[in-house]
């Protein structure tokens, strides 16, 4: 039996009991031998392009000061971490569909990374500005790319604990972001605080590169038959 079978006869999860701990139990007995790993890695390089778009907020008054800004200019500009997902989100999504999606995740953790350092390090602000429009890079990318590989990585029957799980931790690493870049910011300076940021990046490449795109339908058996028609 194939993998993708036993995960479509797989029993489904008994009830959770109350309490973290109990929840977490049942999380891990229903998303079978794949394990939780995938989708902590996935919410690590969620993590480190929310922390860096978060981070722009929260220390905006210090960038606004270093570059002389009055509020209206910089709130506009802040504005421009938006723009990439929002224009190009078609066209991810049919690109995602039709390339490795781990490697694409990658790619996209390391631009977060690569532009958070350069964020870090502008000595103007155009060219600040130019790199605020790439911060929306790991946005356009994650999206796509995590919400598929979760659906493949995982059988049916532990879709709706995985993905409240994953939502779940998602919504509070966003608030976490908020006072983590507030305090790192009071110790380092804003410019301190984008490159700290970027550290945890290459781990996070290194782990999404131990994974492996399982094929679309993976979960319910539509790879391995696809497969198995091109022997």
């Amino acid at each position: 039996m194939s993998q993708a079978e036993a995960n479509l006869t797989a029993p489904p999860a008994v009830a959770a009991t109350r309490g973290p701990r109990g929840y977490y139990a049942t999380l891990r007995s229903s998303v079978g031998p794949t394990g939780l790993g995938p989708v902590f890695i996935l919410m690590m390089a969620y993590a480190i392009e929310r922390f860096t778009v978060i981070g722009v907020g929260i220390l905006g008054p210090n960038i606004r000061d270093t570059f002389h800004l009055s509020n209206q200019t910089f709130i506009t500009v802040q504005t421009l971490t938006s723009v990439l997902p929002a224009v190009a989100s078609p066209f991810m999504g049919y690109w995602a569909d039709r390339t490795n999606r781990v490697r694409l995740a990658m790619f996209g953790t390391l631009a977060v990374g690569v532009i958070g350092i350069g964020l870090g390090l502008s000595p103007t602000f155009w060219l600040f500005s130019v790199l605020l429009f790439g911060v929306g890079l790991g946005q356009l990318i994650n999206t796509p790319t995590h919400s598929s590989l979760i659906t493949d990585y995982y059988p049916p029957s532990a879709m709706g604990i995985t993905w409240t799980f994953y939502l779940f931790a998602s919504g509070a690493i966003g608030l976490v972001a908020g006072p983590v870049s507030g305090v790192v910011g009071a110790t380092v300076g804003w410019r301190g605080t984008f490159i700290v940021l970027a550290v945890p990046v290459i781990a996070t490449v290194i782990l999404l590169g131990r994974l492996r795109d399982p094929g679309r339908g993976a979960s319910v058996g539509i790879a391995d038959a696809l497969a198995r028609s091109e022997e």
